[in-house]
């Protein structure tokens, strides 16, 4: 299509307009020289309708860049980029190491595995704790991530985010989006709640301890 349209076309997703940019030149252009101008996120119904607006991944606003500075900043103090989590990554690789062994060479799908080591890395730095490969909390949040983005890339996904309103009428895999964001916020509730009760100011654990932290601040 670049061929016979250029670099820079449209293509029609449903009733929205999408713009395709291709090659670097033009990708650069908008995306590098003028951020300011094209660095906003489009509408993404699959997440927003059910996140809301508080998240830092497919929001815009200013609201949105106090809560990205804020989480770059928290997730580096906290070693992101640096050493200190290389050392929370090579921990976890024995516990991943000490599961394999534990299959005696039977056939196993590796996905399930590779996942929770990697949530266990985010879990360390999130909620101040891995969780033992059996936890049922960790399969439910690698679970429902998995679930939720085949749902989303798949057609009914496609649906969802071109007709979001009318989809909410439709029966289908979709309808499961809800249950699987919900699985996810029940658990970091009673992580919030935990960290509520034993906050030490002059001690922050991770980031919710940090997060909390900044709301009593910004209360004030």
């Amino acid at each position: 299509m670049k061929e016979k349209y250029g670099p820079i076309f449209t293509l029609y997703f449903g009733p929205h307009p999408g713009v395709v940019i291709c090659g670097y030149k033009a990708v650069k252009e908008a995306l590098i020289d003028q951020n300011d101008v094209f660095g906003e996120r489009g509408d993404y119904p699959g997440f927003l309708n059910f996140i809301g607006e508080h998240d830092i991944a497919f929001t815009n606003g200013n609201n949105w860049k106090l809560r990205r500075r804020f989480a770059l900043l928290t997730l580096r103090n906290f070693g992101m980029g640096k050493r200190s989590v290389e050392e929370r990554i090579l921990e976890e690789a024995q516990f991943l190491i000490k599961e394999f062994r534990a299959t005696n060479g039977s056939p196993v799908n590796l996905t399930s595995y590779l996942a929770r080591a990697v949530s266990n890395v985010i879990s360390s730095i999130v909620y101040g704790s891995r969780f033992d490969y059996g936890d049922k909390r960790l399969k439910a949040i690698t679970d429902s991530i998995f679930n939720n983005f085949n749902i989303l890339s798949s057609m009914w996904g496609a649906l969802y985010n071109m007709y979001p309103e009318l989809m909410e009428y439709v029966p289908g895999p979709h309808k499961k989006m809800w249950r699987n964001f919900q699985d996810i916020y029940d658990i970091t509730d009673e992580f919030i709640e935990h960290h509520e009760k034993t906050l030490d100011p002059e001690n922050p654990r991770d980031y919710i301890d940090c997060f909390l932290m900044k709301i009593k601040e910004v209360k004030k």
